[in-house]
């Protein structure tokens, strides 16, 4: 089973900031994305899954009927409770 991937439009904000060896990374681990079934949820009953890259966070919604995964969000752990709106 394999996924569709899109981007919300801020993605690209979050992307750009990252420092270009983990812009690797996260390209690397994406596309693993496409293939797995499986992914973490949230806490706090968020409708956002994550999938983490050592120190870094990608937050993505899932729709399992059109088999598409839309990225949301890339960035630290800091960056990452302030995105979700535990810190401000």
């Amino acid at each position: 089973m394999s996924f569709k991937i899109e981007f919300d439009p801020k993605w690209e904000e979050y992307y750009s900031n990252l420092d270009p060896s983990i812009k690797k990374r996260v390209i690397k681990k994406l596309k693993q994305l496409f293939q797995e079934r499986k992914t973490k949820k949230l806490k706090f009953g968020l409708k956002y899954n994550v999938l983490k890259i050592g120190q870094f966070s990608v937050c993505f919604a899932e729709n399992e009927k059109e088999k598409k995964r839309i990225l949301y969000f890339v960035g630290n752990h800091k960056e990452y409770e302030k995105w979700i709106g535990l810190k401000k």
